[in-house]
């Protein structure tokens, strides 16, 4: 009996923690290319990301916003990746119920090639196990969103949301003259609070 009211306490703890945030999904559009009009028309490589947001300061014209993400993207010419985002937003409510943000990322990446790694041995090209290549992201993120669902209720309220972020990635091959490489992520989802107070 004892063990099942401490199950329930630390589950409503939990809950309540998580009550601030908000979590999200959205879908990727990856360009290995320094920003401009390519990174919306080029070719698409696919990825998603998961996110998750709390407000950390209210501020007299905008809030201060924690931003956390997941997620991965294929580029079937230059690399696969799996990173790691974090991020500070500065969140401004524009006339109606839009927000436009911006903000720096700084992260993690791990980088894999699309068509895997090869070693010359006894003069041939034979296929290696590829265990990825670790790196650093840095840049800055701009964005919007405008509710789309339960629009009076901001506790329930489900977002959608649009990012483009510009990101470096480093150290990306020093030796070869190329120290680091652009990255653009074009990202479009939804997102709300899963938890209640």
């Amino acid at each position: 009996m004892y063990a099942f009211g401490l199950t329930i306490f630390i589950s409503k703890a939990n809950a309540q923690g998580l009550s601030d945030w908000q979590f999200g999904i959205s879908t990727i559009k990856e360009s290995f290319f320094y920003p401009s009009k390519h990174n919306f028309i080029g070719p698409y490589h696919p990825g998603f990301s998961l996110i998750a947001e709390k407000q950390i300061k209210e501020l007299k014209k905008s809030n201060k916003i924690l931003s956390l993400e997941t997620g991965f993207y294929h580029h079937k010419y230059f690399q696969n990746g799996v990173f790691l985002l974090s991020g500070l937003n500065y969140e401004f409510r524009l006339k109606g119920r839009l927000k436009l943000r911006w903000g720096p990322r700084l992260g993690y990446l791990h980088a894999f090639s699309p068509t895997g790694r090869y070693k010359l041995k006894d003069g041939e090209f034979k296929q290696i196990k590829d265990w990825g290549r670790p790196t650093a992201l840095a840049g800055l993120a701009i964005g919007a969103s405008y509710p789309i669902l339960n629009k009076d209720e901001p506790d329930k309220a489900v977002d959608l949301f649009f990012n483009y972020q510009v990101l470096v990635e480093g150290p990306f091959a020093p030796g070869a003259g190329v120290p680091v490489v652009p990255h653009t992520f074009l990202a479009l989802g939804i997102k709300t609070k899963l938890f209640s107070k």
